[in-house]
């Protein structure tokens, strides 16, 4: 995997779309999830995030935002994608 091009990573079993996020995140940057700042919740509302993707029946919807530089890309799916800002993402 070529973390400077981005990740992808499933939301497995018993975690959430945003607990997820973070690990992403910091795989891409290579850094314990709990070192981020600043925290998610200053550019996305975790809770509404997980709510929005636990509430895809359909498992359609894409939500994106910016996070430390990463496009992050939450698919309905529970697919998420972190790439660099400067990167079309894809879920």
């Amino acid at each position: 995997m070529n973390l400077e091009q981005g990740v992808e990573f499933t939301v497995s079993e018993g975690a959430t779309a945003s607990e997820t996020v973070l690990d992403a995140v910091a795989a891409v940057e290579r850094t314990d999830p709990n070192d981020l700042t600043p925290p998610l919740y200053s550019v996305v509302d975790p809770e509404a995030l997980d709510a929005f993707v636990e509430s895809l029946n359909d498992r359609t919807g894409r939500v994106e935002f910016v996070y430390r530089g990463h496009l992050v890309a939450v698919g309905g799916s529970g697919v998420i994608s972190v790439r660099p800002q400067s990167s079309k993402a894809s879920v």
